[in-house]
């Protein structure tokens, strides 16, 4: 629990580092959060049919306060290791992005602007979307890979070790 409450006395904290507890531990609690959130809302969805933008605003809000943290997170984890903040920032844009689709999927013109006619398009943008889906995979797996590591003995360019090594 100590490492849940860092997580939030660290919210905006860009500098420094992090153990793995202090980013993993939030990351589970974050996500088991974020999937009760989840289905509570798609369930008042159901309840309560013409409140969906409502419910999507509440859930896009409450899924940005935990990526927030959890990017500035996994940035601090990732100084621990000795790695710059270059593969967190992908993510937060991933992410970013991914947020504005859910935020905007149920609108009726992203829903025409979809159903185009021209197949040279439809093909484009499927092979995009099937690179960027292979960039978001390996971003994940080193993402995976570097968190899972070790921290950085001693002292390195992002603070010493929180360790105390």
């Amino acid at each position: 629990m100590e490492s849940y409450k860092l997580f939030w006395q660290n919210y905006f904290k860009l500098e420094g580092r992090s153990r793995r507890r202090d980013f993993w531990w939030p990351f589970l609690i974050n996500t088991i959060l974020s999937g009760i959130i989840g289905i509570i809302i798609f369930s008042l969805s159901r309840l309560f049919p013409h409140s969906d933008m409502i419910y999507n605003i509440i859930e896009v809000m409450i899924n940005l306060v935990i990526l927030i943290g959890t990017y500035t997170a996994a940035v601090r984890r990732f100084h621990d290791i000795g790695k710059s903040m270059v593969i967190p920032c992908i993510f937060l844009v991933i992410s970013l992005l991914g947020i504005y689709n859910n935020l905007f999927s149920n609108n009726q013109t992203s829903q025409l602007s979809l159903q185009t006619q021209n197949q040279v398009l439809n093909g484009i943008l499927s092979v995009v979307a099937m690179i960027l889906s292979l960039f978001i995979i390996v971003i994940c797996i080193m993402s995976l890979v570097y968190s899972v590591r070790d921290s950085q003995k001693g002292t390195n360019q992002y603070g010493s070790n929180p360790k105390g090594e």
